[in-house]
């Protein structure tokens, strides 16, 4: 004879299989976390392509604008040291980077070189006459470009120096 205690266990047992067959079998779009596996379509691609080439596009346009207001501001300021045939104004006062005069020179021009921190060198000459310069310290010097007078071409102005550590 059939013992009723297995035909009870085989028969709950039919009844869970068929529950968690039916459950599985559903409809997919009604399954919970389904975008959780989802793989992204190539529409999504080229659409976050695009969207980043726009954002690529905006940072370059604010870059070019934002260099052609940098030179703008350079010219303004440039135009400001020069006459209206584009030369430096007489007079325009400049500044040394921190140096030291490197060497005098006194045959033909009456000059010196000066030899700036940086590695750039200036040769001073021809230089105007009782000016002071300084030898044997590092300084900053003050000077400008004077225009020719009395048949020369012009000199350069010792304008005055700062002493610097």
């Amino acid at each position: 004879m059939i013992n009723l205690r297995w035909c009870l266990t085989y028969m709950v047992a039919g009844v869970l299989m068929g529950a968690i067959a039916a459950s599985s079998c559903g409809d997919p779009r009604d399954r919970r976390g389904q975008n959780r596996n989802r793989v992204p379509a190539l529409s999504d691609y080229a659409a976050r392509a695009q969207q980043s080439a726009q954002d690529a596009q905006k940072a370059a346009d604010a870059a070019a604008k934002t260099q052609k207001d940098i030179q703008a501001q350079i010219d303004r300021l440039s135009g400001a040291q020069r006459n209206s045939s584009g030369e430096l104004k007489e007079g325009r006062q400049e500044l040394s980077s921190p140096g030291t005069v490197a060497e005098f020179t006194t045959k033909g021009n009456i000059g010196f070189v000066f030899a700036e921190r940086t590695g750039y060198v200036k040769q001073f000459a021809p230089l105007c006459e009782d000016q002071a310069v300084p030898g044997n310290k590092t300084v900053q010097l003050q000077y400008h470009w004077r225009t020719g007078h009395q048949q020369r071409v012009g000199c350069y102005v010792i304008d005055g120096f700062t002493v610097v550590q």
